[in-house]
């Protein structure tokens, strides 16, 4: 099953070009489901989640978490971090009784990102997986993060960090399993049951 982890709309994410309604069914066209990601908010997911019915395609909902530290994104079958920003731990706490995952996304960009893979390296214990494909990432930056998820024995997945048309699914997570909620997508990013792919690989 392929599935687009991180993207981003008008609704919650200023940066985006892309409306809800844009977003989803572009994915439709390529993808067996969808992950809504905005910065910090949940805006979008109510339209997001009605033109998932309409369409009869999966869409879930979690969000690229502003922290000091950086960003990474957070599903939880509980409370989301909206606003911010927080620290990583922070974050982590915020979703605790909920056991959410939490995924660093991007770690390096544009050739930098030492501190950033230091902290990841540093707070190994609360990634469930690393995202080691980002559709605005370059050709060495994504080759650190594949070194840095191997020397971390952290599963990779792969997003396409989309703002815009043209770009959802340029990469993806490809899972074992139907994913149906998030609950089942929390459990198989913990599992390891699934790996990063694109069309462009």
């Amino acid at each position: 099953m392929k599935i687009d982890l991180h993207t981003h709309s008008t609704a919650g994410s200023p940066c985006s070009i892309q409306t809800v309604e844009e977003l989803v069914e572009e994915a439709a066209d390529c993808l067996d489901a969808v992950c809504l990601t905005d910065h910090g908010s949940t805006a979008g997911a109510e339209r997001a989640l009605r033109i998932s019915k309409e369409l009869r395609f999966p869409v879930f909902i979690g969000v690229e978490a502003w922290c000091d530290e950086g960003h990474f994104l957070v599903f939880s079958t509980g409370r989301l971090p909206t606003g911010g920003p927080f620290s990583l731990q922070e974050v982590a706490e915020i979703g605790r009784a909920d056991e959410p995952v939490i995924i660093p996304a991007p770690t390096y960009r544009n050739g930098g990102g030492e501190d950033t893979a230091g902290i990841v390296r540093r707070n190994r214990d609360l990634f469930a997986a690393i995202e080691v494909y980002n559709g605005n990432c370059g050709k060495f930056d994504i080759i650190n993060i594949l070194r840095l998820a191997d020397e971390l024995g952290l599963p990779g997945v792969g997003c396409s960090d989309s703002h815009g048309s043209g770009t959802v699914g340029v990469y993806y997570t490809e899972f074992e399993d139907e994913i149906t909620s998030v609950e089942e997508l929390i459990r198989a990013i913990k599992a390891g049951r699934c790996k990063p792919a694109g069309w462009s690989l």
